[in-house]
């Protein structure tokens, strides 16, 4: 399982990568590279970006996204 993040020009990235880290439970190891991008306006109305998790193992994934339905089909929703 690994991290990606998307930030933009005026995030500060030393407070964004420990942000996605702790909310997730990740390591440094799994951390790609935080990918910078420009934004059309001063301002951004995501303050920590945007993060990707990508899972390489295929029965986790699977495991995960039925968990997902299950969870989406017992709310409701």
């Amino acid at each position: 399982v690994k991290l990606g993040i998307l930030a933009y020009e005026q995030h500060n990235i030393a407070q964004i990568e420990p942000y996605w880290i702790k909310i997730l439970g990740f390591t440094k190891d799994q951390l790609n590279k935080t990918h910078i991008i420009k934004g059309r306006g001063i301002s951004s109305k995501l303050p920590y970006g945007i993060g990707n998790v990508s899972i390489s193992n295929r029965l986790a994934k699977v495991r995960l996204m039925e968990f997902v339905r299950l969870g989406i089909k017992v709310l409701g929703k």
